[in-house]
């Protein structure tokens, strides 16, 4: 069963290129999908989606480069792990 997070954010990137269904592992970077600008939309897309603050410390391409990469998750090291909910 696919994510509630997963499809949240792959119907947030479907809407800039229909043509192409992204899987989960998919890096749209790679792909040539997503620009800087883009990138930043969907930071602001993720923060204000699952009510987080994405750190400085997390605002690197690797955390953003696949929808499984995108999506929120918890922990208690910033540097290594991606994304985090506001507390």
């Amino acid at each position: 069963m696919t994510d509630s997070n997963n499809v949240k954010i792959r119907e947030f990137l479907h809407r800039f290129f229909p043509q192409h269904e992204l899987k989960d592992d998919d890096d749209v970077f790679l792909l040539g999908f997503v620009n800087s600008l883009l990138a930043m939309q969907l930071v602001a897309f993720v923060e204000k989606e699952f009510g987080i603050t994405v750190a400085d410390d997390d605002l690197e391409l690797d955390n953003f480069r696949s929808i499984n990469e995108s999506r929120p998750r918890r922990s208690p090291n910033s540097r290594s792990a991606g994304l985090h909910r506001r507390i």
